[in-house]
């Protein structure tokens, strides 16, 4: 149907099909020696091509993509399980965050073969073998490719392996909408519900178990009815419905006496443990060698060790890396985006609401926990690229009378229309406020964390960069010659800095 060639780096093919048209996408993108400018450009460029595709095609991105992903499990949901490297690169960070930003997914790690059959790639050497060609398709339409795979025997004459990716397509009918009112539940559907419950689960605080719920006599059940019909009618929650019960457990010492205080203390009050979602990380300068798969054993039950876990929306590593957790926020703030992106691009709003809406709806998402960074140069130009590749989509091209075509804003432009602060601004603001709090509270983990004098001998190398010297950082470039620990004790002084 249609073959386009935007630049050298980018070429579209589009093929008619029977029920869906399929878009091809062939990119060479930026090699990991490439400067970043370069990069972010040759992204701003594939995101416009991609916009200007219709949304009931499928989209097939393909070829020299030059990025390794890793098998971190915050980029799971976006690149599958069955990936060849075990860290990520840049290339491959700024090919998840457009793949996010798009609703995206790989193909090509998302199905198991044996890792001679993933590798695309092999060095003049013949030592190293990389994979670094992938298959991208619209999340709405994955099911389309069936399987990609290396193909090692064909002869390309090259130092890249053929890849190969079966695409079919499918049917689907029409169904018919659901216009019936929505009726009160029966109490055969309240019975029904109540033996779905599961075996073995904590209860509320009303200290009633799902196996005690089973047992009811019909008179109960026709009160539980009567209860749930009431709060229909009402449309008002309970109180005691929003109320949760949290055990604290002490996590410190030895892995395995905690696992067995751990299943003792359930025991008491008659639980037992979910060993396939029960796990353990271990923060240890001298225990950071970690394997995948690997476990520990405790009175026959097995519990995985992971490298790092949630803790109240916060991505917490056994090394302490910052990294990781900048990227699960910048994917979340692309999914947001993406699901904004045909408003943010559309006349109807204003520039205002869209700044609005950016500055609620994306922002806060990226944010969250931002106070508490210790963030470096790489990560801060990370989340300031994320920025301004929405302000872009906010503000649109802008007509260049020098050259006579359309062109995106430069970044001082982009300053100059946002009129506002930058999200680096904002995150350092923020841990501006926040430290005055933590460090004036009586009792402060974190004054108590700062103002503690290690005996032991500091590790090889460069220190870390901490919380405490961002502070300091932030704090220079305002009022160099007053120490932050003392502007902290005048809380007009403090609030006049920081705002």
């Amino acid at each position: 149907m249609e073959f386009k060639t935007f630049n050298p780096r980018i070429s579209l093919l589009t093929i008619k099909a029977y029920w869906f048209n399929f878009t091809i996408i062939s990119v060479h993108a930026p090699t990991e020696e490439k400067t970043q400018e370069e990069k972010y450009d040759f992204y701003d460029e594939l995101t416009s091509v991609v916009d200007g595709i219709p949304n009931n095609r499928i989209v097939v991105i393909l070829r020299d993509l030059n990025a390794k992903v890793g098998k971190e499990l915050i980029f799971k949901p976006t690149i599958g399980h069955h990936i060849l490297h075990e860290v990520t690169n840049n290339n491959g960070l700024n090919l998840i965050d457009f793949a996010t930003g798009k609703s995206l997914v790989f193909k090509s790690t998302m199905f198991p073969h044996k890792k001679i059959h993933k590798g695309t790639w092999k060095s003049p050497d013949g030592n190293h073998t990389n994979q670094i060609d992938h298959v991208l398709v619209n999340g709405r339409l994955k099911n389309s490719i069936t399987d990609v795979k290396t193909m090692r025997g064909a002869d390309c004459d090259s130092d890249y392996y053929l890849v190969k990716d079966p695409i079919e397509t499918f049917t689907w009918t029409r169904t018919k909408p659901n216009l019936n009112e929505c009726t009160t539940l029966s109490k055969q559907e309240v019975e029904l519900q109540i033996r779905r419950l599961k075996n073995y689960k904590a209860p509320g605080e009303d200290g009633i178990q799902g196996e005690i719920m089973k047992m009811l006599d019909e008179d109960s059940l026709t009160h539980i009815h009567r209860l749930l019909t009431l709060i229909w009618e009402q449309e008002v929650l309970p109180e005691g419905w929003n109320v949760a019960v949290i055990c604290p457990i002490h996590k410190k010492g030895d892995p395995q006496i905690l696992c067995r205080k751990l299943i003792m203390m359930a025991n008491k009050v008659g639980l037992e443990t979910n060993y396939e979602k029960t796990e353990y990380m271990i923060l240890s300068r001298q225990d950071r060698e970690y394997q995948q798969g690997q476990s520990m054993n405790v009175e026959g039950r097995v519990f995985k060790r992971v490298t790092h876990f949630k803790y109240l929306g916060h991505l917490i590593t056994q090394d302490n890396d910052l990294k990781k957790e900048v990227s699960a926020r910048i994917q979340k703030g692309n999914k947001s985006f993406f699901g904004l992106g045909k408003v943010l691009s559309s006349r109807t709003f204003s520039t205002n609401l869209k700044i609005q809406m950016y500055m609620t709806l994306i922002r806060t998402i990226v944010l969250y926990t931002a106070e508490t960074w210790p963030l470096r140069k790489a990560e801060e130009t990370r989340i300031k690229v994320f920025e301004r590749r929405i302000l872009r989509k906010i503000y649109g091209p802008c007509f260049d009378a020098n050259t006579g075509e359309w062109r995106k804003h430069n970044n001082k432009k982009l300053e100059e229309l946002f009129q506002r602060p930058n999200i680096a601004n904002e995150i350092k603001k923020r841990r501006l406020t926040w430290a005055r709090h933590a460090w004036r509270r009586v009792g402060s983990i974190v004054r108590i964390t700062i103002e503690e004098n290690p005996v032991s001998k500091r590790p090889l190398g460069r220190p870390r960069l901490r919380w405490e010297d961002c502070v300091k950082r932030d704090m220079e470039c305002i009022k160099p010659e007053i120490p932050w620990r003392v502007v902290t004790e005048n809380r007009d002084r403090w609030r006049e800095i920081c705002l």
